[in-house]
């Protein structure tokens, strides 16, 4: 029976496909989404929570947020310049990402360590910030690497299942994760996390490499590149469509990034949230998000994903208002909320790397834009939070003056690409 189970739900996510090999790549990057997600699902509503438990400042929440984007911003142009010259990447992805994720037994054993809580916070947000170098670079890699696996016309059904898939999964383990923090006693409760984490990862890595680097027929031969990424940079910045839409980022992410280091302090110091709490709100946008997948590549095959990536960011551009006017009292009006952002947060995944996909869609480029998007975005990422902490202080530790601004910057960020869109599609009548 279980066979059966597993066989049909298999052929319902790959029977599409048209060959074996794809199909045993899809079913595996599917496995590895999913352990993922449970990763995901388990610690990413309780990074900061944990560092604050060690004895973080606000200041150190703000280094927090600020640190693993320096090392992404670092990351990029190695990353382009390794994968460019690389012809097969799984071997070098596979390294990199067990460089990251073996840390996470060290996270878990943190509290137990003979030092001063100060320094337990500090070593927990440096690890953070330093192994987001070797994710970084695991991740663009395994991009090129899936553009050259998947053919295009495939990507959308192909992610959107992915997601969809690992939404669930991610969602499962956010439920777990609230009340074994509340009933498990600290810092046995975070260690158990961080060690169920672990598993999760090693099982991710497994089904990642079981996977067979075989190219798609529309992609080169070779992918390698000798010319290096700066030439590539200078061709992008020709490109006109591309720059309008990482000018676009830029902005929003500004917005995203000034009041990044707010949520934690404003869910623990002002609202007094639990640990179940916490993860309630997370488990309500998680579910909007999984159940909205479907929908939302179904949408972008209707009108493009520049159009979905616009409406994603029109849903998101209130939230932080929002969260500035909900009290103790009004909580419900949070929970409404992550839900509908959650039903953004699909589109916006969806849209945004399928838009990447479509404006670079020359594998032997792709590395390049890829680097020249994350550097933009991640320097924003890297200078906001400190910004945003700034502000808090300056304004009497209150919240409100940071979530507001960031609602306008992210209103200008949707102006941007609104009129991009408009321009590229009169250009193109």
């Amino acid at each position: 029976m279980m066979s059966q189970l597993r066989s049909g739900f298999r052929n319902w996510l790959t029977g599409y496909l048209p060959n074996e090999t794809l199909r045993k790549n899809v079913w595996f990057s599917n496995l590895d989404a999913a352990f993922v997600a449970i990763v995901m699902g388990l610690t990413g509503s309780f990074m900061s929570v944990y560092a604050l438990k060690l004895g973080a400042t606000e200041q150190m929440l703000a280094v927090m947020s600020s640190g693993p984007a320096l090392m992404a911003l670092l990351a990029q142009v190695p990353s382009a310049i390794m994968t460019e010259r690389t012809e097969k990447k799984k071997k070098s992805i596979l390294a990199w990402v067990m460089l990251h994720r073996i840390w996470y037994l060290v996270y878990a054993i943190i509290p137990f360590l003979p030092i001063s809580p100060i320094h337990k916070a500090w070593l927990f947000i440096s690890l953070v910030t330093l192994m987001n170098f070797p994710a970084n670079v695991a991740n663009i890699m395994w991009t090129q690497m899936m553009g050259e696996i998947i053919p295009t016309g495939n990507r959308g059904r192909v992610f959107g299942d992915r997601n969809f898939l690992a939404g669930w999964f991610s969602l499962g383990s956010m439920m777990l994760a609230g009340p074994l923090l509340d009933h498990i006693p600290y810092p046995y409760n975070y260690t158990l996390l961080f060690g169920l984490s672990f598993f999760s990862y090693v099982m991710s890595t497994i089904f990642l490499a079981r996977m067979d680097e075989v190219k798609a027929s529309e992609a080169p031969s070779s992918s390698v590149r000798t010319s290096g990424v700066w030439e590539g940079f200078r061709f992008i910045f020709k490109d006109k469509q591309f720059m309008s839409f990482v000018l676009a980022a830029f902005v929003f992410n500004m917005g995203f990034g000034i009041s990044s280091s707010m949520w934690t302090i404003n869910y623990v110091r002002d609202l007094h949230l639990t640990n179940t709490q916490i993860a309630f709100a997370s488990i309500l946008s998680s579910l909007a998000t999984t159940l909205s997948y479907p929908f939302w590549g179904r949408t972008i095959d209707r009108i493009g994903s520049k159009s979905v990536y616009l409406i994603s960011l029109f849903i998101f551009i209130f939230r932080p208002w929002i969260q500035a006017v909900v009290t103790p009292e009004t909580l419900w009006i949070m929970f409404l909320f992550s839900f509908l952002t959650g039903i953004a947060q699909s589109a916006y995944n969806l849209s945004q790397f399928n838009t990447l996909l479509v404006v670079a869609p020359d594998p032997n480029m792709r590395p390049s834009y890829l680097a020249f998007f994350n550097i933009a975005v991640q320097t924003v990422t890297f200078i906001f939070p400190m910004v945003g902490v700034q502000i808090y202080k300056a304004f009497g530790s209150q919240v409100a003056p940071v979530f507001y601004l960031s609602t306008g910057i992210r209103v200008i960020g949707a102006l941007i690409l609104t009129l991009s869109i408009t321009r590229a599609a009169k250009a193109n009548k």
